[in-house]
């Protein structure tokens, strides 16, 4: 993802800086105004000490009244009726068949952990199509506990919800408007 990311910089004429690290424990050369956990990446995180972590973490690399936002799923999209999630991509001639949470994907009730079938099948023509399939762990956080985990790092001066990427936002609610929850928190100017 960092390379593609990379590529992309370039042909757009952009500067683009990534770095490769644990989101529990990293320290960039230095602090940045504005850091982002999108795609639900927090979800790799599965344990509560990890998330406290990772907040702290970011923290620490922010400027003083720097800003973090997480994209996460809404917590409405958290229940296994929607699987098995699948959908595809196509750019030009190249497709992309997604596989995302199979149906009998094991769920751990007691620490919210699911085993997730990720699955790619790409088709690109004059090439021989490819599948990559993987099980990995994930966390989704309902709100109330994400909340208690920010509170509990105390290490943000303020949080704002909503319930997607819009301008401007909706929300955080069970509206038909929102499909997300995005999570916004600011650190101490001091």
């Amino acid at each position: 993802m960092l390379a593609y990311a990379t590529e992309a910089a370039c042909r757009e004429r952009l500067v683009l800086r990534t770095v490769a690290a644990d989101m529990c424990d990293f320290e960039l050369p230095a602090p940045v105004a504005l850091a982002a956990n999108l795609m639900e990446s927090v979800t790799h995180l599965t344990t509560n000490e990890q998330v406290v972590a990772h907040l702290r973490a970011v923290a620490r690399n922010l400027l003083p009244g720097g800003i973090f936002v997480l994209e996460m799923a809404h917590p409405a999209w958290l229940g296994r009726d929607t699987l098995p999630n699948t959908w595809t991509t196509r750019d030009g001639d190249l497709e992309v068949e997604v596989l995302f949470g199979a149906a009998d994907d094991p769920y751990d009730w007691f620490t919210q952990v699911w085993q997730v079938t990720s699955r790619l099948t790409v088709r690109e023509p004059g090439r021989p199509e490819y599948t990559v399939e993987g099980r990995y762990p994930h966390r989704w956080y309902l709100a109330q506990e994400f909340r208690a985990l920010i509170d509990l790092a105390g290490v943000y001066e303020a949080a704002w919800w909503y319930g997607d990427m819009r301008i401007p936002p909706a929300p955080l609610d069970n509206g038909e408007a929102t499909d997300q929850m995005i999570v916004v928190l600011r650190k101490p100017s001091q």
